[in-house]
């Protein structure tokens, strides 16, 4: 009763912040920092975790795809009418809210301070055929009678803590339609804002802190049992070398999480720089970009296997009735998620596997906890959409439209326009009037696969009608018996998360073709795309025949096509500052010369 004995009567903005005071964070438990009240907007939105990025004035539409709230509450004046509350118009006004962040708001209100009326926000999301309210409610004549009253229990659906166990539900899919222009816009910022930025990136970028100062311990331990070994032990409590053997195992066992992860970590490390950190910012900084590479790296194979699931290329393991009954099975809690997760990827190497084995990037299995939470959240909400339809790319659209220039900066990706590639394949004649089968084409700095994922789709809209088969033949290859037949797209990328990236664009590209084999041909194996991590200026070399993430079979094929001869060279590489190549500039140019014998008396700066 403080909230009315403190109001009877003012403007709307003037009550609105002791409304939410009394009422959202007293009575419905959200924290000081889950709610937005801004004068700007007639509305509060309720949070399920504090924003990454507050809300802006001045850019009102692009703060809403970043700011994605549970509840939309449509605050009116105080002595607006009871009866005149649920007008249409005002229930327009929260419903056109609410349209732009579809997918979390899972309920809107409207209220006068006095009234509270909450309806669930579902499909078909529209004004004329909104449910009936679920909670309709006199605030004031039942704050007066008894705090506990059915009327004010009903509110309980938006409390905090109901709000929180929103994730838990698995049972019911909005089953939004992606093939909507405005769906699809909210599902690529629900991608970039919630799955990624509040949850998989500063979930990784933990976990590897965490488990730098494990591997920091484990080697203090490790170190001090070898010294004992060595040196042995003090005269009253002598150990045997044998325990020691026996200690050191143990301790190998008790950290091999960050073990493993050190040992990707420096993998990772070696490949993308040239040299391993100097300063603790710089370690920091990298640590960042390795958190982020992991997490985009998880979210292509999420979402691969949620669109192969969909057009029924996989048994459902991850989407809506597939995962609960996949759930039920499972009988560790704690780690049902991730369990679930990896069986599901194990599967998806039905359809391509080089993409779903261990590489650089699985280094979290063996943790739990904020893991299993993490993975949770992310198939809850992926589980909202409906993907048996969705013709786009995916991945162009989250990878490349919701990434500003700075992130594209801290994961070294950077992204050719459409019209640059249209352009630069036209011009060489690289086009689907031509027999495309007949001739070579490589991107030797392919990056994501911009100029392969087209010179595809060109290759499909061939004049020459070509079959599924054909079309994959072209960029995957094929065994035959003891030989491969090579097929006539190639890349190369010095970038290990860019060469995952490409094939992730090039497997959904194909998906529609995979699928029409598949139903003829269920056994059919798709071989490995001819993608392959290369520095495309230096001849094969023994750091790359060192690299444990190459086969040996991958090493004689890169060997292979750098000695093809290719009518088509195309690409935008990457522009590199002189000042990042000064301590490389002379074995890059000794390397050239020999490559290229005509070089050997011109001269380079």
């Amino acid at each position: 009763m403080e909230f009315y004995k403190s109001v009877t009567v003012g403007k709307e903005h003037d009550v609105r912040g002791r409304f939410i005071r009394h009422v959202i964070i007293d009575g419905l438990g959200y924290p000081e920092d889950c709610y937005l009240n801004e004068k700007d907007w007639a509305d509060i939105w309720l949070l399920d975790r504090k924003p990454l990025v507050r809300p802006s004035r001045q850019d009102k539409d692009e703060s809403r795809f970043r700011v994605l709230p549970s509840v939309i509450i449509e605050t009116k004046e105080f002595d607006t009418p009871d009866n005149k509350l649920p007008s249409k118009e005002n229930l327009y006004q929260v419903v056109s809210y609410a349209l732009k962040t579809r997918t979390t708001t899972r309920y809107v209100a409207l209220t006068n301070f006095k009234r509270f009326i909450i309806w669930r926000f579902e499909p078909p999301y529209n004004v004329d055929q909104m449910p009936k309210a679920i909670v309709d409610v006199n605030l004031e004549a039942e704050m007066q009678h008894s705090v506990f009253s059915s009327g004010l229990q009903g509110l309980y659906c938006i409390s905090y803590e109901e709000i929180l166990k929103t994730y838990d539900n698995f049972v019911l899919s909005a089953n939004i339609d992606l093939t909507n222009d405005e769906n699809f816009e909210v599902f690529t910022s629900v991608v970039k804002w919630k799955i990624l930025d509040e949850n998989l990136i500063p979930m990784f970028r933990s976990l590897a802190l965490t488990l730098i100062f494990e591997h920091k311990t484990y080697v203090d331990k490790r170190n001090n049992l070898e010294y004992l070994k060595k040196n042995g032990n003090s005269a009253d409590k002598r150990l045997s070398v044998i325990d020691i053997d026996r200690q050191i195992r143990r301790l190998e066992s008790s950290y091999e999480a960050s073990i493993k992860f050190n040992e990707n970590y420096d993998k990772w490390e070696h490949t993308v720089y040239s040299k391993k950190s100097t300063s603790e910012d710089e370690q920091k900084e990298r640590i960042d970009r390795f958190a982020r590479e992991t997490a985009y790296t998880l979210l292509s194979r999420l979402l691969l296997v949620r669109i192969a699931e969909s057009k029924q290329l996989l048994k459902q393991k991850l989407s809506d009735g597939g995962l609960v009954s996949a759930l039920n099975l499972i009988t560790q809690v704690n780690e049902a998620f991730k369990n679930l997760l990896h069986l599901a990827f194990r599967d998806a190497r039905y359809i391509y596997e080089h993409l779903f084995l261990d590489g650089l990037y699985d280094w979290y299995w063996e943790k739990d906890g904020e893991l299993n939470n993490s993975i949770k959240k992310c198939l809850w909400f992926l589980n909202q959409y409906d993907f048996s339809n969705v013709k786009r790319d995916v991945f162009k659209h989250v990878y490349q439209h919701h990434m500003d220039s700075q992130e594209r900066k801290r994961i070294g990706e950077y992204y050719t326009p459409d019209e640059v590639v249209n352009y630069i394949l036209n011009r060489v004649d690289f086009k689907s009037s031509r027999d495309l089968r007949q001739v070579n084409l490589i991107d030797p700095s392919c990056g994501s696969g911009t100029f392969l994922v087209e010179a595809i789709n060109r290759a499909k809209d061939s004049a020459n009608k070509l079959s599924p088969k054909e079309i994959i033949l072209m960029v995957a290859g094929r065994q035959n018996g003891q030989t491969r037949e090579k097929g006539s797209i190639f890349g190369f990328d010095i970038m290990p998360f860019a060469v995952y990236l490409c094939e992730s664009n090039l497997l959904f590209q194909l998906i529609k073709e995979i699928s029409a084999i598949k139903q003829r041909e269920p056994n059919f194996n798709l071989d490995k795309f001819q993608v392959y991590r290369a520095n495309s200026l230096l001849p094969p070399s023994t750091e790359e025949t060192m690299d444990s993430y190459i086969a040996d079979v991958e090493v004689s094929e890169i060997e292979a096509v750098r000695r093809m001869k290719f009518q088509y060279i195309v690409g935008n590489p990457p522009y590199v500052e002189v000042e990042n190549l000064k301590d490389k500039k002379k074995e890059i140019i000794q390397d050239l010369r020999a490559m290229f014998p005509e070089l050997k008396k011109q001269k380079f700066g």
